[in-house]
């Protein structure tokens, strides 16, 4: 069994440590997990990829139109990630929008979301759209995006491994500090 992940966002909106804590659950549980960043802006804004494998592989790169899920945590990062979907893969979408600073300077206007999504919707098999900082406002943190979208993905029953372990390894990885905020947006994904 191999589930390839790919992981599309806005620095700043945790997919660098989602991605990780997916690798993470899949290991405790006996899953073979390769984690990677393929494009990391430590500045909050620029876009950033990354990818797990679940499961047997010899490279931590998932190619253009292999990925079995994609995970987007802002809606022009996963369009423009949808090349990387395989036809019929699981979809999962933020509706949450991060207006790039580059498009405000140039004096443009965010795309309209549903253009925005309907590529991703006519690839997916599944297609969930989620308003991910919403629901990590009322969990009690805008920047708890990352546990909203695990907890989708965890809901989504695509894992090959019990999605208790995820949860657990999102308990287990936050600073004390975070673990209450973090399992609770990840709740709030669950039931999305």
């Amino acid at each position: 069994m191999r589930l390839r992940v790919h992981f599309a966002g806005v620095g700043g909106q945790g997919t660098q440590t989602a991605s990780r804590i997916l690798g993470e659950a899949a290991m405790r549980s006996g899953v073979p997990a390769l984690v990677s960043a393929l494009h990391g802006m430590a500045q909050r804004g620029g876009a950033v990829t990354n990818q797990v494998i679940l499961g047997a592989a010899r490279s931590p790169v998932v190619d253009r139109g292999e990925a079995d899920v994609l995970l987007g945590f802002e809606p022009i990062e996963a369009a423009r990630s949808a090349p990387m979907a395989r036809p019929g893969a699981l979809v999962i979408a933020s509706t949450s929008r991060i207006v790039p600073f580059s498009l405000t300077a140039a004096g443009g206007t965010y795309p309209e979301l549903d253009a925005l999504l309907a590529p991703l919707r006519e690839i997916a098999g599944r297609f969930l759209a989620i308003d991910a900082a919403g629901l990590a406002s009322r969990a009690g943190d805008l920047r708890a995006v990352g546990p909203v979208v695990l907890g989708a993905l965890a809901a989504s029953s695509v894992l090959p491994f019990d999605p208790a372990a995820l949860r657990a390894a999102l308990s287990d990885l936050s600073s004390d500090s975070r673990r209450a905020v973090n399992l609770a947006a990840y709740d709030l994904g669950a039931g999305a």
